[in-house]
């Protein structure tokens, strides 16, 4: 997901470079704006959750019918560009 969003938002203009960085610990904990549970950054930043339908498809019929995850991702980008140039 990293590798994917960098090249999005170096396509954008709205970072250097399109290699990800890792950072320290103590730079996600401070990360995790304003938020009451200290360890926020750790779980936002370091989360990764794959799931699969197989379950609901077999017993329910469930068709995806949505689009994927990185096919909306580029637009959540521009989303949150437009609320951070706003503050």
């Amino acid at each position: 997901m990293a590798k994917h969003a960098d090249k999005i938002l170096k396509a954008k203009g709205l970072i250097q470079t399109d290699k990800p960085i890792q950072l320290a610990l103590d730079t996600i904990r401070d990360m995790r704006d304003g938020s009451s549970w200290y360890y926020m950054g750790y779980y936002t930043w370091g989360s990764n959750t794959r799931t699969r339908c197989d379950r609901s498809k077999k017993y329910l019929g469930y068709k995806v019918d949505a689009p994927t995850l990185f096919e909306t991702v580029e637009g959540d980008f521009m989303v949150e560009k437009v609320r951070l140039e706003k503050l």
